[in-house]
C-alpha cells in the first residue's frame, strides 16, 4: 500500500507537470541616441596673401567675405574667405554662438614667430528645416616683417555652439 501511494504521488506530480507548460523568448530592444546638432567646418578662415612691411598693421576679414587691411601692409591677389559652418539639428529649436573671446595664434611654420586673430564676428544664421550655414569673421594681427617673416603661419579656434 505504501508503494501504490507513493506511485501515485509521483503519477499525480508528474502528470501535474507537465500539464503547466513553460515557454521564454528573448526580445529585442532598440534606440538610437541622436546629437541635437552637428556642426561640419565648410570653409577654412583665410586672410590671404599679403607683405607686411615696416609697421605691421592688421587684415580685416567680414562674415560676408570683405577683406580690409589696415597699417604697413599690401595684399595680394589670390584666394581669401571667411570661415564657414554648415550646421544641421532638430527643427524649432535655437542656436547659440561663443566666439574665442581671446587672441588666437597662429604660428610660422618653420619659426617661432606669432601672429593672431581677434575680434571674432559671425553673421545671424537662419535656421531652415533644421540646416543652416554660418560664416565667421576675424581680424589678423602681425608685426613687421623682421618680427614675422615670410611663409606660411597656421592655427586652430574653437566655436561653442549651443542647440537649445
Amino acid at each position: 500500500m505504501k508503494y501504490n501511494k507513493f506511485y501515485l504521488l509521483t503519477i499525480a506530480m508528474i502528470i501535474n507537470i507537465s500539464s503547466y507548460s513553460q515557454v521564454s523568448v528573448t526580445g529585442t530592444a532598440y534606440t538610437e541616441i541622436v546629437p541635437l546638432a552637428t556642426v561640419k567646418e565648410t570653409v577654412q578662415f583665410n586672410a590671404g596673401r599679403f607683405s607686411a612691411l615696416s609697421d605691421g598693421g592688421s587684415i580685416t576679414i567680414t562674415p560676408e567675405g570683405t577683406r580690409l587691411a589696415k597699417g604697413s601692409v599690401i595684399l595680394l591677389d589670390g584666394p581669401f574667405s571667411q570661415g564657414g559652418f554648415s550646421i544641421s539639428g532638430s527643427d524649432n529649436n535655437s542656436l547659440s554662438i561663443i566666439l574665442p573671446n581671446t587672441p588666437q595664434f597662429l604660428y610660422h611654420t618653420n619659426s617661432v614667430s606669432s601672429i593672431y586673430l581677434d575680434k571674432w564676428t559671425y553673421d545671424i544664421p537662419r535656421i531652415r528645416n533644421g540646416n543652416t550655414v554660418l560664416n565667421i569673421g576675424a581680424t589678423l594681427h602681425f608685426k613687421s616683417v623682421e618680427a614675422n617673416p615670410a611663409g606660411i603661419y597656421t592655427g586652430k579656434y574653437q566655436i561653442i555652439f549651443f542647440y537649445n
